[in-house]
């Protein structure tokens, strides 16, 4: 049972405007969730997974948490074969919009900060509008990138 609910929810208005987002953002839509290209760019591939229920915990989407668990795991293997990072970050958190969703932050090799949580880096786009660009920023375009992870989910049959 797919519940976008909450009018004051910025995922809830992804998921009942999904024909209105820009092919640049929406890479899919899976069984219980959609995947964005997030804006964050400078970690080429990261993803946010949307679930296409609301609930304020993970534990609170009951029997479609298991579907919104292997959309997410199939994600990321899909960020991994195709853009190999080095290794690949996992958040959930919620604190600013609670609804569930997953961060999938790729990290690489000549990642200055690969020690550091990606936030500690992205907190400086609220202060720079140069590193806000910085930030957005990949080695190609929007675009390219999500045709790359769309190309990915066509061939694998799951």
């Amino acid at each position: 049972m797919i519940r976008p609910t909450r009018a004051d929810c910025p995922m809830c208005g992804k998921i009942v405007g999904i024909s209105r987002i820009l092919a640049d953002e929406l890479v899919i839509q899976l069984k219980s969730s959609i995947v964005l290209l997030g804006p964050w760019q400078y970690y080429p591939g990261y993803c946010l997974v949307v679930s296409k229920s609301h609930a304020r915990e993970l534990h609170d989407l009951g029997a479609e948490r298991d579907a919104f668990l292997a959309d997410m795991s199939r994600t990321a293997q899909a960020i991994i074969e195709v853009f190999q990072p080095l290794k690949l970050n996992y958040e959930m958190l919620g604190n600013r919009v609670e609804h569930p969703h997953w961060h999938l932050f790729p990290r690489y090799a000549d990642d200055a900060h690969h020690l550091d949580p990606v936030w500690v880096e992205l907190a400086k786009a609220d202060h720079s509008a140069t590193d806000k660009e910085r930030l957005q920023m990949g080695p190609t375009t929007r675009r390219k990138t999500a045709d790359r992870l769309r190309e990915w989910f066509a061939k694998d049959k799951r």
